[in-house]
């Protein structure tokens, strides 16, 4: 039964009976109840009613409402570590904002427990005394260190005006997207053969699937689909750098890139509108504005520590950067002098420490001078600047440190555990595959010829002339070949890409324009062979286990712990929808 309510019907119909039993009685009409006036029956009644109404106000009011939670208040407690409101609050606020409402007050606090008996096994391990933790937690020092300088010199990230996005964007290679073929051999010298063939005339996907010895390159015939700037990863990016300085129809090779030498043929080049790129620009806008804040710091600093480089010591310090004979530099020249400051100088073997992996081309002089006065102002300059503003022991840094050592820990232990598992054998890995053969489901593909145009009537006048045959020569070959992922929307145009092959049709309205295509060729959805897809069932099986090891390393916390977890549950209870 639930608790009475002093406020609720029955609380109210007491007091209608005992208003209506002193209306009846003796003393009806009267403000003041003189007991006197009371005979012994009425006595009794009124001794019953207030008795009864004494039962029911305890009843439904002895019990307060709980106490609000304090943020002090503890939810939890792991040894002599405990979790309180505050803290899981301060987790809560680490999620993404997304995730805030459906997290579970329960999964999370346990959560926080599995945290705790974490660092605390890492403190036993002594992993918080080893050289990595330290390096860690002394490169996230500097880091913060040069947050908080950057924050008192008022260097700022800032944010871009609409204009300056839009100018940006304009001219910047982020404003496109190019497709482009790709022929890829072992040997260099079979290409230039090939690039004869092409260069006369040959069909680039045809030579591409007779010698290509690229699994990648033949499964999706020669064609790598559109890329945008800077999504390629970092073995093959100069092939798409390569690509966005093209035109459609332009070849290019060969190319010694990673693993192979490649032709590459750019097939189309389409615009993308700022919506799809605001996020990427308004990025690298902010990067931008803050290295011209950090530009005019440095030229601060280099004059408030009076910086002069010796251009003697500048050119052989250069001399030897450019030097690829593998001798190593004698004495005198590691110690002749290349910058003077006020507090000291840096020698040719310091300079060398400070540029690290640094090379500088031969002849480039002045980017020498240029990337040395940048490494010196990050490196040496604001650290001294740091030291002298004592920001190591401001309560910013302070207050960040906290929670890098917490992130360090947490990632040596996971580091560790996961070292530990074996990478899977072919057999487990090819079981894998079977067993998840969906997962690895390539989608259908379309191949189709494709013209862009500007707007609908410039459409119908290209496909009004196809079909009267006249002149079509010159049309088709500014047609591009393309190849696409089957659409699943009910959109004209992606009811057109799930056609069947036939005649040209359009125009049908894209993002940026008109298009009209034709229908060459459909492959529906596959599953790959194994073959295609064992690097990446690989690396997929092998987090999955990492993550099942760490999940059970884990469980084994709580129950080797378990004698030093408590948790209130009541007051999880009462910490309300998150």
């Amino acid at each position: 039964m639930a608790p009475f309510d002093c406020r609720s019907i029955s609380y109210r119909y007491i007091l209608t009976k005992a208003a209506n039993l002193t209306a009846s009685g003796p003393w009806e009409g009267s403000t003041v109840i003189h007991r006197e006036s009371m005979s012994g029956s009425d006595r009794r009644g009124w001794r019953s009613i207030v008795a009864l109404l004494c039962v029911i106000l305890w009843w439904g009011c002895g019990e307060a409402p709980p106490e609000p939670l304090n943020d002090g208040d503890t939810l939890a407690r792991v040894g002599d570590d405990q979790v309180t409101v505050a803290d899981y609050h301060g987790y809560l606020g680490r999620l993404p904002e997304e995730a805030r409402n459906e997290v579970q007050k329960e999964r999370l606090l346990q959560a926080i427990v599995d945290e705790k008996l974490i660092l605390a096994e890492c403190r036993r391990l002594g992993l918080d005394q080893s050289p990595e933790f330290r390096e860690l937690v002394q490169n996230q020092t500097k880091r913060l260190s040069l947050a908080e300088l950057y924050r008192r010199e008022g260097i700022v990230r800032g944010q871009p005006t609409e204009a300056e996005l839009a100018q940006m964007f304009a001219a910047s290679p982020y404003s496109k997207r190019v497709r482009f073929s790709l022929l890829m051999v072992k040997d260099a010298d079979k290409l230039p053969p090939l690039m004869a063939q092409l260069q006369a005339g040959a069909d680039f996907e045809e030579l591409s699937m007779e010698h290509s010895q690229d699994h990648r390159i033949l499964m999706r015939h020669a064609d790598m689909g559109y890329h945008r700037w800077g999504e390629t990863m970092p073995s093959h990016e100069a092939l798409t750098q390569k690509a966005f300085t093209m035109e459609p129809g332009q070849l290019a090779g060969p190319l010694a890139v990673a693993d192979g030498h490649f032709l590459l043929k750019v097939t189309d080049v389409h615009p993308v509108s700022l919506e799809q790129e605001r996020e990427t620009i308004n990025r690298a806008w902010r990067q931008r504005h803050l290295a011209r804040q950090l530009a005019v710091y440095c030229d601060t600093l280099m004059a408030r520590f009076e910086v002069t480089f010796e251009a003697d010591g500048l050119a052989v310090l250069h001399t030897i950067l450019s030097a690829d004979d593998g001798q190593a530099p004698d004495r005198a020249a590691l110690r002749q002098i290349v910058v003077h400051l006020t507090e000291g100088e840096l020698s040719v073997e310091a300079c060398l420490r400070l540029l690290g992996q640094s090379q500088v081309a031969p002849g480039a002089l002045d980017d020498l001078r240029r990337l040395l006065e940048n490494r010196l102002s990050r490196e040496v300059l604001m650290l001294q600047e740091i030291g002298r503003l004592d920001l190591v022991n401001s309560a910013e840094v302070k207050s960040g440190l906290v929670e890098a050592r917490r992130k360090a820990m947490l990632d040596l232990i996971r580091r560790r555990i996961e070292s530990e598992v074996a990478p899977p054998s072919l057999s487990l890995v090819q079981l894998h595959f079977d067993a998840n053969q969906e997962d690895y489901r390539e989608v259908g593909q379309v191949t189709l010829r494709r013209l862009t145009i500007a707007d609908r009537e410039a459409g119908e006048r290209v496909i009004a002339q196809i079909e009267s045959g006249v002149d079509t020569a010159a049309i088709y070959g500014s047609f591009v070949q393309v190849t696409y992922p089957i659409p699943s929307g009910e959109g004209e145009l992606a009811r057109a890409l799930r056609a069947d092959p036939g005649p040209v049709r359009g125009p049908f309205a894209e993002e940026n324009g008109f298009v009209v295509l034709q229908i060459l060729q459909q492959r529906a959805s596959r599953i790959p062979d194994f073959a295609e897809v064992q690097e990446a069932v690989t690396r997929d099986l092998l987090a999955q286990e990492r993550s099942e090891v760490f999940d059970r390393y884990v469980a084994q916390l709580r129950v080797d712990n378990a004698d030093t977890i408590e948790i209130h549950a009541d007051r999880v209870q009462r910490l309300g929808d998150v």
